[in-house]
């Protein structure tokens, strides 16, 4: 009996206490007892709610191949496709807006306490009172993890309805604010953070979320200056950490977001967006039809730098991360390939990993062509994104047009990204005074082309394409004022 001893020292407690209650001596027993017993329930704490997030998160998103359409039987086969990546440490599939809306007429689906639930046309394992838990269950067979979107505040039908708030005697109108609806989707109405049942609203949302196993949050019209609800993120951050199930907890979207509001907030959530929307675009000129509304890739450039003291930083789930948006590569939305150049995808990708972007794949994975398999799927580039640090930019435009990155390596390596933003090819040296390795010979490979390029003194000349980036490890550094002995014969 392993408790045994437990309750042997209670008995003896127990009996102290009472030997003693006549002379009022200090009963030291008992309060041994106590330490033990609150030392043992903090444990617990610990073990039941593992720290999430320690590295980017790494998933894929429905939005930018499918929009609000996707169906059940596309994200089961989507998952069929995510597990042949999964070792390359893509693991959470995560269902973006739409999944209690009808495709035939727009009409959202709620229960009985006005809480948004599958649409069962879409979603017919959800038939029943169900949920989402039936395609957890099968995400999570595949050992990969489940993700949703959900919108701030609370849907208009459920204020229509007046639907009641569980575990409260309040219903919907109790605490809707019409005032503060989501300002890009009006039927999305504000709560009202200051009521009394605003707490159990969103505990509600958070224990139905556990109950069908997600593992993943994005919390949309939330944050950037257009959306920012602080009250709301801290309400859903409490919920997620007392329901002890652990959840990546996102927020979106990031229309001028700032460094101040990140340092205010990061500690909240687990990734956060910084800009606003990102399609196929590398600059305001791209011809995709997407083009119209919100950042360009050139613009990450811009915002990445302003970000990189927030990498990682801790909060109550764990590490934060600032994101940058989804990665839109390959098939994306009505069957359209991305825009990008194969050199501007390339660039894209280590910008998001050198910067320890959360990796979200957009792409329609049924329509994984080989070029885009060969982005995901190169573990070494995707190793500076999940286990690099000091993570900065060198500089920008001291070779007209280019921008150097770097971060630090295992085993003392360095990694260095230079991006060339200009219209032609930049042929430069690259110098190691850059990475404070100045007057080093260094071993240096080249990740993108898996080709180990030999060793350098000082310097490496190197020649990039328009858009283009060259991405280098350099590895066994040394001062040839220190130059490692020969091998004896």
């Amino acid at each position: 009996d392993l408790h045994y001893p437990l309750r042997r020292q209670r008995q003896m407690c127990i009996r102290d206490r009472v030997s003693t209650q006549s002379t009022g001596t200090f009963n030291l027993c008992t309060m041994v007892l106590r330490v033990i017993l609150l030392f043992t329930f903090f444990i617990s704490l610990c073990v039941c709610v593992p720290l999430i997030a320690e590295r980017p998160p790494m998933g894929w998103n429905s939005w930018d191949s499918w929009g609000g359409s996707i169906t059940e039987a596309e994200v089961k086969a989507t998952a069929d496709v995510m597990k042949i990546i999964k070792p390359f440490g893509w693991q959470y599939v995560v269902i973006d807006a739409g999944w209690y809306q009808s495709n035939k007429d727009g009409t959202i689906s709620i229960d009985e306490y006005g809480r948004c639930i599958p649409d069962t046309n879409k979603y017919p394992s959800s038939v029943g009172g169900k949920g989402l838990k039936p395609l957890a269950d099968y995400v999570h067979s595949l050992g990969l993890k489940f993700g949703i979107h959900v919108m701030r505040g609370i849907i208009k039908d459920a204020v229509t309805a007046n639907s009641p708030i569980a575990g409260t005697t309040y219903h919907a109108q109790d605490i809707a604010l019409e005032s503060k609806a989501c300002v890009w989707w009006k039927d999305w109405y504000g709560v009202n953070t200051s009521h009394p049942a605003t707490p159990s609203y969103y505990d509600s949302l958070i224990n139905l979320y556990a109950e069908w196993g997600v593992d993943f949050i994005k919390n949309d019209c939330m944050f950037g200056s257009r959306d920012y609800s602080p009250e709301d993120i801290q309400e859903m951050s409490r919920s997620i950490v007392s329901v002890r199930y652990p959840m990546v907890y996102s927020l979106s979207p990031g229309l001028g977001a700032t460094p101040e509001m990140a340092q205010e907030l990061h500690k909240y959530t687990s990734m956060y967006r910084i800009t606003d929307d990102l399609w196929d675009c590398w600059d305001k000129n791209s011809k995709s039809p997407q083009c119209t509304d919100g950042v360009t890739v050139v613009d990450a450039f811009t915002t990445f730098p302003k970000f990189t003291s927030l990498i990682g930083a801790s909060g109550e789930h764990g590490e934060s991360w600032p994101d940058g948006d989804m990665l839109p590569l390959g098939v994306l939305v009505n069957g359209h390939r991305t825009s990008l150049s194969e050199d501007e995808q390339l660039s894209l990708f280590s910008l998001w990993c050198i910067f320890r972007n959360p990796l979200i794949f957009g792409g329609n994975l049924l329509e994984l062509d080989e070029f885009t398999m060969s982005i995901l799927s190169n573990p070494e580039v995707i190793s500076i994104n999940q286990a690099s640090s000091n993570n900065r930019q060198l500089w920008a435009n001291k070779v007209p047009n280019v921008q150097a990155w770097a971060a630090s390596g295992t085993l003392n390596s360095t990694y260095v990204a230079l991006f060339n933003l200009g219209e032609t090819t930049s042929s430069f040296q690259f110098s190691f005074a850059d990475v404070d390795l100045t007057g080093n010979s260094c071993f240096v490979r080249d990740l993108w082309l898996h080709k180990d390029l030999g060793q350098s003194t000082g310097s490496i000349s190197v020649s990039i394409n328009s858009h283009g980036v060259k991405l280098f490890q350099l590895m066994r550094c040394y001062s040839p004022r220190n130059q490692p002995p020969k091998n004896s014969k």
